[in-house]
């Protein structure tokens, strides 16, 4: 019984997710979002880093279950413009 309650949870949450990721996305590929992993590989920075932009309002992004994304537009919009030191 107990076992099934978590299932039924578990489901829901899924359901959730995907409601939330439809929400964000739009007709929006997921291709045009990156994730920590991507972001910190193109931008050459850690963890703190993006913590820092993304405090600083110098990016932009939404978290569903835990995971960070960022417009690949905006992300491009702040290469270009390049970084400033957030404060």
């Amino acid at each position: 019984m107990l076992i099934e309650q978590q299932l039924a949870q578990l489901l829901a949450l899924q359901q959730q997710i995907l409601s939330l990721l439809r929400q964000h996305l739009g007709k929006a590929q997921l291709g045009d979002y990156l994730d920590n992993a991507d972001l910190k590989q193109l931008l050459k920075v850690g963890d703190k880093s993006i913590y820092r932009l993304r405090k600083s309002r110098q990016l932009g992004g939404f978290k569903i279950a835990g995971k960070w994304y960022y417009p690949r537009q905006e992300v491009t919009a702040l290469i270009e413009q390049g970084m400033q030191k957030p404060d």
